[in-house]
């Protein structure tokens, strides 16, 4: 099972993460605005500058369900908050 996962996620990096570089470049260059060229190219490269934890926390905020942005979200349109971090079903298990 482990090396199923193993696999399974090096799939999917290759699908998703490999080519998406390349799109996002290819939409950068044929932005005309500079000023709206370099935004996108700040809001792209700020994650890496950043460390896992302070990431960790900002998802932490943003998915808890006390005064979590994303169910209040949901609370507000009428749905239930939903616990994502301690969903099996918002995780890939197997």
């Amino acid at each position: 099972m482990l090396f199923r996962n193993t696999l399974i996620l090096a799939a999917y990096n290759i699908l998703f993460f490999f080519p998406l570089p390349i799109v996002i470049a290819l939409m950068l260059n044929e932005l005309r605005q500079e000023f709206m060229k370099r935004i996108v190219q700040t809001l792209i490269y700020i994650p890496h500058f950043m460390s896992w934890v302070v990431i960790v926390g900002i998802a932490y905020i943003f998915l808890t369900t006390e005064g979590g942005i994303v169910n209040d979200l949901i609370a507000r349109f009428g749905g239930e908050k939903i616990n994502f971090l301690v969903s099996n079903d918002w995780f890939r298990t197997q």
